[in-house]
């Protein structure tokens, strides 16, 4: 997002997109589908875009496509499900995000604010509003202190208690980012035979599975067929 706004000049998108709405739309459509996108990740970059002067059904597309979409989804849906659903997988979520664009085009016109001539300010350092800029600090200062410190519990094992009997597999992920990465790796890992329980650590992309006969292989291809790697 920090990219886009910097590097793209403003007039950018207006002078090669906005010539028709069909090309904007279709235009974020080819960029969503192949790439990953987080669901959380890509709010502030559909602001950017607004920003830039993409429309919002665009936007909209974008932020359909983008986190249902990727090159490693569509390699897993083809080889599960094959060749035919993967076409109606996209079909599906393409023509529902160009067709909910353009109608959320045809209802939402972005118009630039402008300054009223009758327009007055009022002065806003006011005491109250000094006092919550400084409470706020502190919190945040607190938090990090905190954080730093280790007073914080890290998180554990999600609880779940080893009672030796259990077989016990412990994996360290990279990619996750997020909470939807998260509840993916858990999603994946649990659907894996003989898996009891699973704890995943977003921080650190650890991932502790009880159980009885795990299958370790079987368990790090259903983590990477959702499209993260291990270290």
């Amino acid at each position: 997002a920090a990219a886009i706004a910097i590097f793209i000049p403003p007039d950018f998108i207006a002078e090669y997109f906005s010539s028709s709405p069909y090309v904007m739309l279709f235009m974020m459509l080819a960029v969503s589908l192949p790439v990953y996108v987080c669901a959380t990740a890509s709010i502030p970059i559909a602001v950017v875009l607004m920003a830039k002067g993409v429309s919002a059904g665009a936007v909209f597309v974008f932020l359909m496509a983008g986190p249902a979409t990727n090159a490693s989804s569509i390699a897993v849906v083809k080889n599960i499900l094959g060749q035919k659903t993967m076409y109606h997988y996209l079909l599906l979520i393409s023509s529902t995000a160009i067709v909910f664009g353009f109608f959320l085009d045809s209802f939402v016109t972005i118009v630039p604010p402008t300054m009223s001539s009758f327009s007055h300010v009022h002065a806003t350092d006011s005491y109250g509003s000094f006092f919550l800029t400084i409470l706020f600090l502190l919190i945040l200062i607190n938090s990090y202190v905190y954080k730093y410190k280790g007073n914080v519990s890290k998180p554990t094992d999600g609880g779940n208690d080893f009672d030796g009997s259990q077989d016990r597999l412990s994996i360290v992920v990279d990619g996750m980012t997020c909470s939807h990465c998260k509840a993916s790796v858990e999603s994946a890992v649990y659907s894996c035979s003989g898996v009891e329980s699973a704890s995943v650590d977003l921080l650190t992309g650890q991932v502790i599975v009880l159980g009885s006969g795990l299958d370790e292989s079987a368990i790090k291809d259903k983590i990477k067929g959702k499209g993260f790697s291990l270290k």
